[in-house]
């Protein structure tokens, strides 16, 4: 029995799967490319010439079967599983997804009708086949006439190439970049590829749809290109070249539409302005080709491909320890870990990556497991925004290998880390946005399961631990960031009133942060509450959950200010540099916060210790009757609840009779076991030592100060420093352990090094032909330069490093906070309004904007046909000020 009849007359299977193909509309913002001239017929006759179109996948799960499942030489990509009958069926969408996108027999929009009016020449994909065509005709020691664009690949989001007629330069193109699928656009990132046949050829290439007004350009953001040839025989992999000019786009100055342009259908688009990026590159080598992009990629089948490496790489290591140390599989696994597990499934299938790091992985039933505290990172919400991969695949390299500080911080804390939790937008090529043109950043207050699974279910993971063990076992939640408009790199961070003590305590991580690393600017870091961006990471979780570190990393996209003031670009180097900081300045905090834990304690026992003995005597009339620790602080004049009653033999001091005590309490957090058996002495005999003889005390004592409990810290000392008990105890704590009787065996440190960097990661997918021999001159390059001995001795610094207490810490907050304040009303107010007023970078009409509203704001702008001749008799200091207050006002 076959069903192909009832196929033939239109019946489909039903396919039911959770991810859907996700149609992928890239029209909603047509390029305007009727300022270009060409043949209707495509000729190359002194005409404009389209020389490359990139091909638009119509939805998700064509998209995946261009880039899914490729067996690569070093590196595969992705993996996506196609659900049964997906080619042939019909799916069922709900009502969500139906209202957004439709019955999935409707096509989406593969191609572009940009270039519809000119005909069916026009629809062809990839490099214009007449251009193709009059490359074949030459030969190897020619020059190309038309040079080779491609972004047919992950993350790639080239969209059409034109090469003008009239231009100055041989090689001169216009590019377009392709918009955020199902969104009229945001273009800020690029990434594509440029081929040529002969060194010494100069390129220049306009990409004149860029949407950012305020961009890092405009300051000298340099733009990212690697070299095939030159990473073969240098080692090297990404390298920077300065823009030439990023200023208005050509297309705002377009005027001239053709006759039959469909005036109708160009109104309904929404009308954009464009900026313009210019630079120049010349070929260094032949047949060379060069990857360009808006800051170095980094794609998920890397992140997956990375992970996967430490997961095998973890593998071998406790097989080889269970040979050499002859260990039981169960033995084996207490030296585990990294795990590797699945977050959920995105609206576009693929798995979202979730990575798991700590010491004793396996035993989470140990309670020494469950005091542990969680610290939560994700990064790449927002795709484009690479650097945040680059610093986080250095941290993981660091929190995984022997360091005594990474040792330490997988002791204390339980690493949750979603390396990319907006895996559809990374694939795709978006700038910002998921599949369904939507900013998950946003998401986070109402997350959907179906329209934003992956927030969604990082929501119910955080949920679960606050259910189970309260927020405050959430010790930070960091969500990575890229910044394009702002240098450095800085931290956004909740609001807490002047009075709270919270104040001070979000500022501390920030601030060990940035006296640690010079890329870090503490004095960029704002601590507030938007409206507009209560949907987003930070501040919807410290909303819900109440989890007080709530941060956002903003890393530059350019650079870092040093000390002198100077600009200093990013490199793959430094950018790991500040994963490893960031771990350490974690440590740094916790030990500071252990340190001022224990600093109160001591306090506290030793003045409650001292009134104790002055207070506490025992009344003659209780000799030899039993009593509770109640009745004992009510004699005191303390009233005070109990869980669990201590009965206690009091007996008079002058007899030689230790009290009889087999009792199991607890605490205000602490689990006291004692056990004791009478001993009598002969008056005549000297006094023996009680602690040798009749206490035995096997447990561990754990102080919490911030346990929640009914016992006060009242309760606990009169407990502690009884005269009458003589206690010996152990207690365990952050970065040592205090042991008064005995030692106790600890399994010794344990972590293994992954030498696979991202510009290696790289290499292996986008170059695999020549990786080997870049492997070879890449280890040549890091054996000539001196950075493992800096590393060495910033350690040693490290270790160096003083421990303060928490109020020299908040101290030093406040003393800079003063100092800020008072330099922004000093002499530094007319330096900056001189750099605004003369800034080179500003363009012309902005700087006459700006003039007219600084008069304005003065209330002295007049008819005059130049401001800038009035603002010369302005008191400068006065000037800076009322624009001061004024950007503040516009900014609430």
């Amino acid at each position: 029995m076959t069903l192909d009849p009832d196929m033939i007359f239109g019946w489909r299977p039903q396919v039911e799967c959770t991810s859907p193909p996700i149609p992928l509309f890239f029209d909603f913002t047509d390029h305007p490319i009727h300022i270009y001239k060409f043949h209707r017929d495509n000729t190359l006759y002194e005409r404009d010439i389209l020389v490359y179109q990139e091909r638009r996948p119509k939805d998700s799960y064509q998209l995946h079967q261009w880039l899914a499942n490729k067996q690569g030489r070093y590196m595969n990509s992705y993996q996506f599983k196609y659900p049964k009958f997906h080619d042939i069926g019909k799916f069922k969408y709900d009502d969500l997804l139906r209202d957004l996108f439709g019955d999935r027999s409707e096509q989406g929009a593969a191609q572009s009708a940009t270039l519809s009016y000119l005909g069916p020449e026009f629809q062809f994909v990839g490099t214009n086949p007449v251009c193709a065509k009059q490359n074949a005709q030459g030969n190897s020691e020619e020059e190309m006439p038309f040079l080779k664009f491609d972004s047919q690949f992950e993350s790639g989001n080239l969209d059409l190439v034109v090469k003008p007629f009239q231009t100055r330069e041989e090689h001169e193109y216009d590019v377009f970049l392709r918009p955020d699928s199902n969104t009229i656009g945001s273009h800020v990132w690029f990434f594509f590829s440029v081929s040529n046949r002969l060194k010494g050829t100069k390129l220049k290439i306009n990409i004149v749809n860029m949407t950012k007004r305020n961009s890092l350009y405009v300051q000298g953001l340099s733009i990212q290109h690697l070299s095939q040839q030159r990473c073969r025989s240098t080692g090297q992999t990404w390298q920077n070249i300065e823009p030439l000019k990023y200023a208005h786009s050509k297309l705002n100055r377009g005027d001239q539409v053709p006759d039959d342009w469909n005036e109708e259908r160009a109104s309904s688009k929404s009308s954009r302005y464009f900026y313009q990026l210019s630079f120049i590159y010349e070929f260094e080598y032949d047949e060379d080709t060069i990857y360009f992009s808006y800051s170095r990629p980094y794609t998920f089948s890397m992140a997956l491909h990375f992970t996967k490496t430490i997961a095998q790489q973890q593998k071998d290591n406790l097989e080889k320890m269970k040979q050499f140390l002859k260990l039981n599989a169960d033995e084996v696994l207490e030296y585990k870990i990294f795990d590797y597990q699945v977050l959920t499934q995105s609206l576009g299938g693929v798995d979202v990556p979730l990575i798991t790091i700590t010491n004793n992985l396996n035993n989470t039933s140990d309670q020494a497991f469950l005091d542990k505290k969680y610290v939560i990172i994700t990064a790449r919400v927002h795709p484009g925004e690479t650097n945040s991969s680059h610093v986080l695949h250095e941290f993981l390299r660091f929190i995984l290998s022997q360091d005594r500080v990474t040792n330490m911080l997988r002791d204390k804390l339980i690493f949750k880390i979603i390396p990319m939790i907006n895996p559809d937008g990374v694939i795709v090529g978006n700038n910002r946005c998921s599949f369904i043109g939507k900013d998950i950043n946003r998401c986070y207050q109402d997350a959907n399961a179906k329209l934003t699974p992956e927030i969604y279910h990082l929501r119910q993971m955080i949920g679960a631990i606050v259910k189970q063990s309260g927020s405050e076992r959430i010790a930070g939640f960091f969500d990575l960031h890229q910044h394009s408009g702002r240098k450095s790199v800085f931290m956004y961070a909740p609001y807490y009133p002047l009075h709270s003590k919270k104040y001070l305590k979000i500022r501390m991580l920030p601030k060990l942060l940035a006296e640690r690393s010079e890329m870090f600017r503490y004095y960029s870091c704002k601590f507030r509450f938007d409206k507009f961006k209560e949907g987003c990471a930070r501040l919807a979780l410290w909303k819900d959950f109440h989890i007080e570190n709530s941060y956002t990393i903003e890393i530059s996209a350019m650079g870092f200010l040093n000390a002198e003031r100077e600009t200093i670009p990013f490199t793959e180097a430094s950018l790991g540099e500040f994963g490893k900081h960031l771990a350490q300045s974690l440590c740094e905090y916790l030990m500071i916060k252990e340190q001022d834990r224990r600093l109160k304690e001591e306090i506290s026992m030793k003045l409650k210790k001292k009134r104790m003995k002055q207070n506490c005597q025992t009344s003659p009339e209780k000799i030899g009757k039993e009593i509770t620790i109640r009745d004992l602080l009510k004699s005191q004049g303390e009233k005070r609840k109990r869980r669990e009653e201590v009965k206690i033999q009091i007996l008079d001091t002058d007899t030689n009779l230790v009290p009889n005590i087999s009792t199991q309490s607890i605490v205000r957090g602490i689990n006291l076991t004692i056990q004791k058996e009478t001993i009598l002495q002969n008056p005549n005999e000297p006094p023996q030592d009680i602690s040798q003889q009749a206490i035995q005390i096997p447990q561990t004592i754990n102080l919490s100060s911030e346990d929640e409990s009914d016992y006060s810290d009242d309760d606990l000392e009169d407990y502690l420093f009884n005269p009458r008990l003589q206690i010996y105890a152990s207690q365990t704590i952050l970065d040592e352990s205090i042991i008064n009787h005995g030692e106790i065996k600890r399994r010794p440190p344990y972590g293994f090094n992954i030498d696979l960097d991202s510009g290696e990661l790289f290499i292996q997918a986008f170059c695999p032909s020549i990786y080997e021999e870049w492997k070879v001159s890449n280890t040549i390059l890091k054996k000539s330069n001196e950075e493992k001995g800096k590393e060495q001795e910033s350690k040693q610094k490290f270790f160096e490093r003083k421990i303060r207490t928490l109020e020299e810490v908040y101290g030093q907050i406040r003393d800079e906070m003063q100092q800020q304040q008072l330099e922004e009303e000093s002499n530094m107010q007319p330096e900056y309004n001189k750099s605004v007023l003369a800034d080179e970078g500003l363009f012309e009409n902005d700087r006459k904007i700006l003039n007219r509203r600084i008069l304005g704001i003065m209330g002295l702008f007049t008819t005059l046909a130049d401001p800038n001749a009035q603002l010369q008799n302005l008191d400068q200091k006065q000037l800076v000020c009322n624009i001061h207050k004024d950007s503040m006002t516009n900014e609430k």
